[in-house]
C-alpha cells in the first residue's frame, strides 16, 4: 500500500486555485479542493488517477467538472478553512 499525500497551490485554473490529495496510490483518497471564490470542499473516496487526470489536464476546471462533480458516487462537504489547514499540517507531519 502507497500512502500518497499530493498537493499542489495556485493551479492554473480560473475557478480553482488549489488541489490537494491524500490517499492510497492504488485506492481511493481524499481530495480538497479550493476555489477561487473563497469556497473550499473535501471530497472522498476518490481515486488517485482521477486526481492525476484533473491536474495533467489541460483545464483544470472543466476536467474536475466532468469527472467529479457530475459524478455523483463522491459524497463532498465544505470545510470551513481552518480545519482543513489544520488537516492538511496533520498529514505533513
Amino acid at each position: 500500500m502507497n500512502k500518497v499525500i499530493f498537493q499542489l497551490s495556485d493551479v492554473d485554473s480560473s475557478s480553482i486555485s488549489y488541489l490537494g490529495y491524500n490517499g492510497i496510490m492504488d485506492g481511493t483518497g481524499e481530495m480538497n479542493v479550493w476555489f477561487r471564490n473563497g469556497l473550499i470542499y473535501k471530497y472522498y473516496d476518490v481515486e488517485f488517477n482521477v486526481f492525476l487526470t484533473i491536474v495533467r489536464s489541460e483545464s483544470i476546471g472543466s476536467a474536475f467538472n466532468k469527472l467529479v462533480v457530475k459524478n455523483t458516487k463522491y459524497l463532498y462537504e465544505k470545510v470551513w478553512f481552518g480545519l482543513l489547514v489544520l488537516d492538511v499540517m496533520n498529514n505533513l507531519m
